[in-house]
């Protein structure tokens, strides 16, 4: 199966709607249970599509907790070199932690073992169409380096992620929970919504 024809399955299967056309200024984001809008920065517009090709070649899902485990896995691989790309990480993984923290950590020692696609000169490959096929880019970027050093070794980043997942956690749900408490109820506004977590 090429690219192109395993986003559209994921998008299809996920309930997502290709983005044509103008990108929206705002994109909802679970935290916790609420889906919060937040600015849909360039970073995450230029890697949004290695992101959701990381989901096909992992095979987790687009709920909150697959997306705390595409998120651990990135964060094994060493998305946390780029500052935005942790922070979306680190929000995706407070959710999750909550509900399946074993399904997360095993997502990140994955991750240990794997190599994400945000490098310039993987993205070329791809976009240039020399990196087409889904088997090739899980046999090249999945469970492919050795894990180097014990299990114990790479607890430490895990429970720094952790820490900082739940601080970001507590810095975006406390301002939108009393949004939705005084502003939503003074004004019948909506921005910030309740969801049920999924697994």
């Amino acid at each position: 199966m090429n690219i192109e024809q395993a986003l559209n399955a994921f998008y299809k299967e996920s309930g997502f709607e290709l983005e044509t056309g103008k990108r929206p200024a705002f994109v909802e984001v679970f935290v916790g249970c609420l889906l919060i809008p937040l600015p849909n920065v360039e970073t995450r517009r230029k890697y949004i599509k290695y992101h959701d090709l990381h989901h096909v070649i992992t095979g987790y899902g687009a709920s909150q907790v697959g997306e705390g485990e595409v998120s651990a896995w990135e964060l094994g691989t060493g998305s946390m070199l780029h500052p935005i790309l942790m922070f979306m990480n680190l929000i995706a993984i407070s959710t999750a932690m909550a509900v399946s923290p074993r399904r997360v950590f095993k997502a990140y020692l994955l991750g240990c073992k794997s190599r994400n696609l945000y490098c310039p000169k993987v993205r070329r490959r791809i976009d240039n169409g020399e990196l087409n096929d889904i088997a090739q880019l899980r046999n090249e970027f999945v469970n492919c380096r050795c894990s180097d050093g014990w299990i114990a070794l790479k607890m430490i980043p895990f429970v720094l992620y952790a820490l900082l997942s739940i601080i970001i956690h507590l810095i975006l749900v406390i301002p939108a929970l009393l949004y939705k408490k005084v502003w939503g109820k003074l004004f019948s506004a909506r921005l910030v919504k309740l969801v049920k977590v999924r697994s």
